[in-house]
């Protein structure tokens, strides 16, 4: 019987969570420290005990875990005792020295797929893992376009939504005349809301997102409607994008394959990798 542990960076910790329950509810024993570990514990000794009686150590793959010295320290110890290494892989990253030998199993754009493969190579008798799609390194001085991202179509296309609705409150904008003092105002509040909005929905893409900025950039995208009310009738016309920004709401709200994706760390900035 397959004996699974799990080592990952907190910071992947909503992914986590939904891949140790379901394999869990396949009957596959799984350790996961947030549920194996209690108060009082040695948990040093604790980790290498459940690493050596493992029958398969699971790494799961970020730019995150590759960060972190709790996840660098556990691999050392599953290659020490010779544990059969499954890489899951949930973003492109640059993989350490001792993971580049190994093929992974692709859970960035199918998450279902990726944990049927999972659970075949966990059952299986031999630890071999047949190859997934290369990780990949695209970037361009920094900057990834978000339709070249690996990542759910969940993700993209709030993104795409955001960016359609800036350019829509933009060009309503730049049609409105003549202006008022108060609608310039309001004009130029709800533009660099919106901006914010499209930067906050790419960092998502990313996974640099944290609760905090996801709050702050959904109450900017309930404010943009109400604050356009207090503004002349011809100026509701700057509002055109609304619509756009209550869909990629409803994903957020919805998805949770955006869930899995776009959550970095639940309790904010500081948090450990």
């Amino acid at each position: 019987m397959a004996k699974v542990f799990v080592s990952y960076s907190r910071r992947d910790l909503p992914f986590v969570r939904d891949l140790v329950r379901d394999l869990q509810r396949r009957e596959l024993e799984t350790w996961f420290d947030l549920s194996s570990l209690t108060g009082g514990d040695p948990w040093p000794d604790k980790i290498e005990r459940a690493i050596r009686e493992a029958s398969h150590f699971i790494v799961v793959l970020s730019p995150y875990s590759m960060e972190s010295p709790d996840v660098a320290h556990e691999l050392a110890l599953a290659i020490r005792h010779q544990r059969p290494i499954v890489p899951v892989l949930l973003q492109d990253m640059r993989p350490r020295e001792e993971l580049r030998g190994l093929h992974w199993i692709d859970f960035r754009t199918d998450y279902e797929k990726g944990l049927e493969s999972l659970q075949n190579i966990l059952r299986s008798a031999s630890p071999s893992v047949d190859p997934g799609i290369p990780a990949r390194e695209v970037s361009y001085g920094g900057f990834v376009p978000v339709l070249f991202l690996a990542c759910p179509n969940s993700v993209k296309a709030v993104t795409i939504l955001i960016a359609l609705s800036t350019f829509v409150k933009t060009a309503r904008l730049s049609l409105l005349s003549p202006f008022g003092e108060r609608e310039t105002v309001i004009a130029i509040f709800t533009l660099l809301t919106g901006l914010t909005s499209l930067w906050w929905a790419y960092r998502a893409a990313r996974r640099r997102t944290v609760w905090g900025e996801i709050l702050a950039a959904h109450a900017l995208m309930l404010l943009n409607p109400l604050i356009g009310l207090v503004a002349s009738p011809p100026f509701l016309t700057f509002l055109a994008g609304t619509p756009l920004d209550l869909v990629a709401m409803l994903i957020l709200a919805k998805s949770q394959s955006y869930r899995r994706w776009m959550v970095a760390y639940p309790s904010g900035f500081g948090a450990r990798v």
